[in-house]
C-alpha cells in the first residue's frame, strides 16, 4: 500500500510542474559569467555580473524578450582591446526563445537575438563623462534549459554566445566610427530564476 502511493506521488509531482505555463509575461534575474574576446580568440577577458531578461509567451513555444546585463570584466594575459585595466560590460539583447518541451517539467529552448554590446573603461585623469565607450552590434545564438519548480517559478541554465563588429569608439565629445572589421564575441552563461508573475 505505502508502495503504490508513494509511486502515485512520485508520478503525478511531474504532472503537476508539467501543466506550469510557458504563456504571459516572465520575469528572469540570473548571474553570469563572462568571457570576451577579439582577434579570433587570441585575445581574451573574463569576469561576471548580473542580468535581468522580461519575456511575454506569445504561444507555448514562442516568447519574444529584452534583456540587459552587466558585467565587471578582468583583462587577460593579452587584454582585449589592448587594455590591462578592468572595465565595464553591458549587454542588450531583443530576441526570441523558442521552447522545445513547453509542457514538460524540463523545458530546454533555444534563442536567437539582435544585440548591442558596450565596453566602459575608468580611465585616470578623465571625468567619468568622457570615459572612452566602445560599442558593437551583432546576433546572439543562446541554449538552454528551465527546471520547473513550481506553476510560477522556474531554475534556468543558459549559454548565450554572441558575435558582432566594433561600430564605433566614443571619447568625450570625439567618436570614431568602426570600419567593420573589428569583430569581437562575448559568452555569457547564466544561472537564474524565472518567475511567472
Amino acid at each position: 500500500m505505502r508502495l503504490s502511493l508513494l509511486l502515485t506521488l512520485l508520478l503525478l509531482t511531474p504532472v503537476a510542474t508539467a501543466q506550469a505555463p510557458t504563456e504571459g509575461f516572465t520575469v528572469a534575474p540570473r548571474i553570469v559569467s563572462v568571457g570576451v574576446a577579439t582577434d579570433n580568440g587570441d585575445n581574451a577577458d573574463g569576469g561576471g555580473g548580473l542580468g535581468l531578461r522580461i519575456g511575454y509567451g506569445f504561444t507555448k513555444t514562442v516568447t519574444g524578450y529584452v534583456s540587459v546585463e552587466g558585467a565587471s570584466i578582468e583583462p587577460g594575459d593579452d587584454g582585449v582591446f589592448r587594455n590591462d585595466e578592468a572595465y565595464a560590460l553591458g549587454s542588450f539583447d531583443l530576441g526570441a526563445q523558442f521552447n522545445l518541451l513547453p509542457s514538460s517539467g524540463i523545458n530546454p529552448f533555444l534563442r536567437v537575438a539582435l544585440n548591442g554590446t558596450t565596453a566602459r573603461y575608468n580611465v585616470d585623469g578623465l571625468s567619468t563623462a568622457n570615459d572612452p565607450e566602445v560599442r558593437g552590434g551583432g546576433l546572439t545564438l543562446g541554449a538552454g534549459a528551465e527546471i520547473r519548480l513550481s506553476q510560477v517559478l522556474g531554475l534556468e541554465l543558459a549559454l548565450d554566445v554572441t558575435g558582432g563588429t566594433i561600430q564605433e569608439l566614443e571619447v568625450g565629445n570625439i567618436t570614431i566610427a568602426g570600419n567593420g572589421d573589428d569583430e569581437y564575441a562575448t559568452a555569457r552563461l547564466g544561472l537564474g530564476l524565472v518567475w511567472r508573475p
